[in-house]
Parts: C-alpha cells; sequence; structure tokens
C-alpha cells in the first residue's frame, strides 16, 4: 500500500501540509489559480484551470473532461493510499459564461463507502476569464 503524500507550501509555521482536508483544499486552490505556462516539468501533474480555460474556451464540455482528468491525475498522486474519484459537470448559463460543478469524493477501498474529500462546489469563468469559486460542505 502507498503512503501518504505531504504537500509543499511557502509557510514559515510548518512548511508542508499532511492533513487532508488541508491537502486537499490546497491543491484545488493552486489548480485554480496557477497561471500555467511557468514550467515545463509539472505543467502535466499539477494543471492549470487557467490554461485548460484558455485551450478549451470554444468547447466547455471537453474544457469540463480535461479539467476532470488533469484533477483525477492531481488528487492520485497526491492520495496514492486512497481510491479518489473526481467528477466535473458542465454548466451553460448564459451563452457566455459557463460553469463547471466539482465533486471530490475518497475512500481506502473500493468497497468502502466514497465521502467528500472536504471539497465539492462549483467555479465559472466569464468571457473575460474571471473566476468564481464556491465551496459547498
Amino acid at each position: 500500500m502507498a503512503t501518504s503524500t505531504i504537500v509543499p507550501v511557502l509557510s514559515t509555521v510548518k512548511g508542508y501540509l499532511d492533513n487532508p482536508n488541508d491537502k486537499a483544499a490546497y491543491l484545488i486552490t493552486f489548480f485554480i489559480y496557477n497561471p500555467g505556462g511557468v514550467s515545463n516539468f509539472f505543467e502535466d501533474t499539477n494543471g492549470s484551470l487557467r490554461m485548460i480555460a484558455y485551450e478549451y474556451q470554444q468547447d466547455p464540455l471537453e474544457m469540463a473532461t480535461q479539467v476532470e482528468h488533469r484533477l483525477q491525475t492531481i488528487f492520485n498522486r497526491n492520495f496514492p493510499e486512497r481510491i479518489v474519484q473526481v467528477s466535473v459537470k458542465h454548466k451553460d448559463i448564459d451563452g457566455y459564461k459557463y460553469g463547471l460543478r466539482f465533486e471530490i469524493t475518497s475512500a481506502p477501498t473500493a468497497n468502502d463507502t466514497f465521502t467528500p474529500l472536504n471539497l465539492a462546489g462549483s467555479f465559472a469563468i466569464d468571457e473575460d476569464f474571471r473566476i468564481s469559486l464556491i465551496y459547498t460542505p
């Protein structure tokens, strides 16, 4: 069985996150706010919502698929000791704006009950690429 990973952060208090809820919140926040294109080394493992939104701006349904795939990769990498399921659904708001509803759940094994990894919510991107994020319990 794989052991839990830590997530390094720029904090003078501890320098890393090991609590699953803190890790999950940090990973999704980083994914959303990461401008992307900063480094060729980690683009596949860190990901950037902004880069995906730019690339698939004309096809929000495909963008939702790409976001789901990238988040699945990120969470599998950072939670190797758990089975993680990522679901991202597209919602057209008015033809110019769209939203993505996401839910990230996990369980110790495939036979256990999947529970939210302290994350469920939605983020919306408008025509000026402004990102709105709403977490729900």
